[in-house]
């Protein structure tokens, strides 16, 4: 199969989140001098082109309250510079997936217009981004309330996970099917580029590097260009943690509620973080796990989205039957113990954070 993206063209890689985006954008970033000889442009310094998506979509590049979204003026700068180039370049970041079709039109055209722009997805099985994208929520804890008379309506604490699902697969998240309905999605920017402009690459878990071979081939590099690169990564909760950490925040924001400000850097960035990063699950606990019943909902949801994606005229990267994958064990019930050190690494977390705030 010859290179799908052609002399002079830019590759736009739009994720969605959870789909390799962070381990591909990071092999990208340390082959920028490999790229560039072969006449690949990976534009800027960091790892992906996150603040200036952001800045595309009006955005702050955090879930800070206080933080105020990027100014468009990065992102025009950054399109222009792009835009400018002669070689092929890669803008890989998975904010796109959340641009709507008018905002997505203008990406295309501030990039170069739809004769000179390509898409590339990267598809991951519907059954791991489930419990993945709700123990992000858990760990996000959604610290912006509502506005005006509403400030104390929304709950910041996300609904137990069968609750969610059924809530989800209902359709009652249209962020989440926003990124993850991926016909809606290709359908979506193939409206403005053309199918025949859509790439699709499909995830292997088991296999970590097909996705930088893959990768190699849409983009026309040389075999082995991309290398995997070990990085500190978002690690997803056990199901002993997630139990501990969602009946935490229920108290916490029964009995000590916060301000958004406080709650974001004192519970999310302390407590939150501090859990993830400074401890590793034990080896007798469990996967989140995903309940039958759901799991033969999401099936089947991904079997019209298989037949949807094949028939697209989209190329294709890997096996799209590899976005079904077995139900795995995992924990359920009530959880009655968890290890002392969950509770420790929250309370240092948090008691850093504390401590940070009292110094100003």
């Amino acid at each position: 199969m010859s290179a799908f993206l052609q002399p002079g063209e830019v590759l736009l890689h739009i994720g969605p989140p959870k789909t390799g985006t962070t381990a591909l954008q990071h092999s990208m970033a340390q082959a920028r001098p490999r790229m560039k000889a072969q006449g690949v442009l990976y534009p800027g310094k960091k790892f992906s082109h996150w603040t200036p998506s952001c800045s595309a979509l009006g955005i702050a590049t955090t879930a800070h309250p206080a933080d105020p979204p990027v100014p468009p003026e990065v992102w025009d700068r950054f399109a222009a510079r792009v835009s400018r180039r002669k070689d092929r370049a890669v803008v890989s970041s998975e904010q796109f997936a959340d641009a709507d079709p008018v905002l997505a039109a203008k990406v295309v055209e501030d990039l170069g217009g739809v004769d000179r722009v390509r898409l590339l997805m990267t598809l991951r099985p519907l059954a791991l981004i489930l419990p993945s994208s709700w123990q992000q929520s858990l760990k996000s804890g959604a610290p912006k309330p509502l506005p005006g008379p509403l400030r104390h309506a929304k709950s910041r604490v996300v609904k137990p996970y069968d609750q969610w699902l059924q809530e989800t697969l209902r359709g009652k998240n249209a962020t989440f099917w926003g990124r993850f309905d991926y016909s809606g999605l290709l359908q979506r920017w193939a409206s403005i580029l053309g199918a025949d402009r859509v790439a699709v690459i499909v995830v292997d878990s088991g296999d970590p590097l097909r996705i930088l071979r893959d990768a190699e081939r849409v983009i026309g590099l040389e075999p082995d260009t991309l290398d995997r690169v070990t990085t500190k990564t978002n690690r997803s909760l056990s199901y002993e943690e997630a139990a501990l950490v969602r009946r935490w925040l229920v108290e916490l924001e029964r009995g000590a509620p916060m301000d958004a400000q406080r709650y974001h850097q004192w519970i999310r960035r302390g407590a939150l973080w501090g859990l993830v990063d400074g401890r590793q699950p034990g080896p007798d606990e469990h996967a989140i796990r995903t309940p039958q019943w759901a799991m033969d909902d999401v099936d089947e949801r991904t079997r019209t989205m298989i037949d949807a994606i094949a028939s697209s005229g989209a190329a294709v990267y890997g096996e799209l039957d590899d976005l079904i994958v077995p139900a795995a064990p995992g924990g359920q019930g009530e959880i009655s113990e968890v290890p002392v050190d969950v509770a420790i690494q929250m309370l240092m977390g948090l008691a850093t954070m504390a401590a940070k705030d009292a110094k100003g």
